[in-house]
């Protein structure tokens, strides 16, 4: 997990008030930013598990930039693309399972 901190010296009521809002401006881009690198872990020990045959389906995996939903920021965190085409060819379903 990433870990971040930051240091706050307020010597007033007045600066407390600017602190606060200014902390409400740069709080959701701190989170989307800590969910993206979360994301980005998590991506990278996925691929250690992602089976290589041609390497196509190693290499159309990645993690989409944070996006607003109606629950808070998301990543998708995908393997497809081509590889999908790829995987569907060799008769392997989209659930995982050979035909």
């Amino acid at each position: 997990m990433a870990k971040s901190s930051f240091r706050l010296d307020l010597t007033g009521d007045k600066e407390l008030i600017n602190a606060l809002k200014a902390g409400k401006q740069q709080t959701p881009q701190a989170i989307a930013q800590a969910i993206y690198e979360e994301a980005n872990v998590i991506f990278a020990k996925s691929q250690i598990l992602v089976p290589v045959d041609t390497g196509i389906l190693r290499g159309s995996g990645g993690v989409s930039a944070p996006q607003m939903g109606n629950q808070g920021y998301f990543v998708d965190i995908f393997y497809g693309g081509p590889a999908a085409w790829t995987l569907s060819r060799k008769g392997i379903g989209t659930n995982g399972n050979y035909s």
